[in-house]
C-alpha cells in the first residue's frame, strides 16, 4: 500500500514539472508585439552622416601687456629702497602721461636679496650689498602706444622689460568666437546636406554638435633690456608690432539622415 502511495506522488510531480515546461515553451515562442512610437532605434541601428567643420580669421590684438622691472643695487638697503622707489613712482607718472590708466598699471613683484658676486682674484664669493627688484604689470588698450611705454618706462628708471605680449581683450575674443562659431556651424549643416545629397538620401536630424576652440598668439618682442636709463634715454623711440592673432572655432556634428 505504500508502496503505491509513494509511486503516485512520483507521478504527480512529474506531471506538474512537464506542465511547467510546456508553459514556459509557450511564452518563449509567442509572437512579439512591436509597439511603434513608443521606442526609438537603438544608436548602433541609425544611419548618421559625420562631419566636421572650421572657421578662422585673423585679428588684430586690441591689448598689450608689459612687464618691467626696476633692479636697484647698493650697501646701504634703506637708501637702496628709497632711491627705487622714487623710480617706479617716476615710472608710473610717466606712464599715466603716455596714456596709460591708473588702474592698469600693478606691482607684481618686490625682493630684497643680498648680493654676491665670484671673485676671481681670490676664487672667492664675495658679498657686495644688496639688490632690490620691484615689477611692474603694464597694460593698455591702445597697442599703438606699446613702443611709448616701454620708452617712457626706462628713461624713468626701468632696466629690466621681461615681457611684452599682444592679446586680445575678452570682450574682441567673444565677439571674434560667437561670430566663427556660427559660420562653423553653418558650414558643417552644409557639408552635410551637400553629402546626403550626393548620396542620395536625406538629412533628418541633427544628432549631437560639438564645439572646439584654438587661439594662436602674434609673435612679438619678448624682451628688451636697457642696462641704465640713460641708455634708455638717449635710444631711439622703440618699434614694437603687434602683429595678427589668429581665432579659430571648429565644430563635430553628426546627422540622421535616411
Amino acid at each position: 500500500m505504500a508502496e503505491t502511495k509513494h509511486c503516485n506522488l512520483v507521478l504527480m510531480a512529474l506531471a506538474i514539472f512537464l506542465g511547467l515546461v510546456a508553459i514556459s515553451g509557450a511564452l518563449y515562442f509567442a509572437p512579439q508585439k512591436n509597439y511603434a512610437g513608443f521606442a526609438s532605434a537603438p544608436m548602433n541601428e541609425r544611419n548618421l552622416l559625420y562631419v566636421n567643420s572650421q572657421a578662422s580669421e585673423e585679428i588684430t590684438p586690441d591689448k598689450v601687456e608689459i612687464i618691467l622691472s626696476v633692479v636697484s643695487r647698493g650697501t646701504d638697503p634703506t637708501q637702496l629702497q628709497m632711491e627705487n622707489d622714487a623710480k617706479i613712482r617716476a615710472i608710473q607718472s610717466s606712464l599715466i602721461s603716455a596714456g596709460v590708466l591708473e588702474s592698469n598699471i600693478k606691482t607684481i613683484g618686490y625682493s630684497l636679496d643680498k648680493w654676491s658676486e665670484w671673485n676671481k682674484t681670490s676664487e672667492q664669493v664675495e658679498d657686495r650689498g644688496y639688490t632690490i627688484t620691484n615689477t611692474l604689470r603694464v597694460v593698455s588698450y591702445d597697442t599703438s602706444i606699446a613702443g611709448k611705454i616701454i620708452k617712457s618706462s626706462v628713461t624713468s628708471g626701468a632696466n629690466d622689460v621681461q615681457n611684452i605680449q599682444f592679446l586680445l581683450s575678452d570682450k574682441l575674443r567673444d565677439e571674434v568666437y560667437a561670430r566663427l562659431l556660427k559660420e562653423a556651424c553653418a558650414g558643417a549643416k552644409q557639408k552635410a546636406q551637400s553629402m546626403a545629397s550626393a548620396s542620395g538620401v536625406g538629412i533628418r536630424a541633427l544628432a549631437s554638435l560639438n564645439e572646439g576652440y584654438s587661439y594662436v598668439e602674434p609673435i612679438s618682442n619678448s624682451a628688451y633690456y636697457a642696462k641704465d636709463s640713460a641708455v634708455g634715454a638717449s635710444g631711439a623711440e622703440v618699434s614694437i608690432s603687434a602683429g595678427k592673432a589668429k581665432v579659430s572655432a571648429s565644430v563635430s556634428a553628426s546627422y540622421e539622415v535616411g
